[in-house]
């Protein structure tokens, strides 16, 4: 008998287990603390405000640090696409430059040139690149 009184005893509650999860315990800590600091006319109700007003506290840090990792997130998205912008500009810009350039050659041939009949490949080239059109009828 004096075994099992012996064994229950020491077996620690459920609810004590609970409250010395190292979260619940450093709350609990930190209120009592503050309680016994300001030694309220009435404890408990002191105590229970502390609690109430703690636990708006830290929604309230949970929530802005759920904003600010939103805000990071989004400006990280936005930089991306800004990269790709410019990636993209960067792409556009070399085939406008490289179109440029072969219309620059083409006119420089063409003015270096004695005879135009020379050059009537690379006007039809140049018809077709800035103009759009399949063919051309010189004639």
């Amino acid at each position: 008998m004096q075994a099992s009184i012996y064994e229950s005893l020491s077996k620690e509650h459920p609810d004590v287990t609970y409250y010395k999860r190292e979260d619940i315990s450093l709350i609990l800590s930190k209120g009592l603390a503050q309680t016994c600091r300001e030694k309220p006319r009435n404890p408990i109700e002191y105590f229970a405000t502390w609690l109430q007003e703690y636990s708006q506290v830290q929604k309230a840090a949970k929530e802005q640090t759920d904003e600010a990792k939103t805000v990071g997130d989004l400006r990280e998205e936005h930089n991306q696409h800004l990269q790709a912008v410019a990636a993209e500009d960067a792409e556009k810009q070399k085939v406008t430059d490289a179109k440029q350039a072969a219309n620059d050659l083409f006119w420089k041939q063409l003015s270096e040139s004695e005879d135009p009949n020379d050059n009537l490949e690379g006007l039809a080239q140049y018809i077709h690149n800035n103009v759009g059109s399949t063919g051309v009828y010189i004639g």
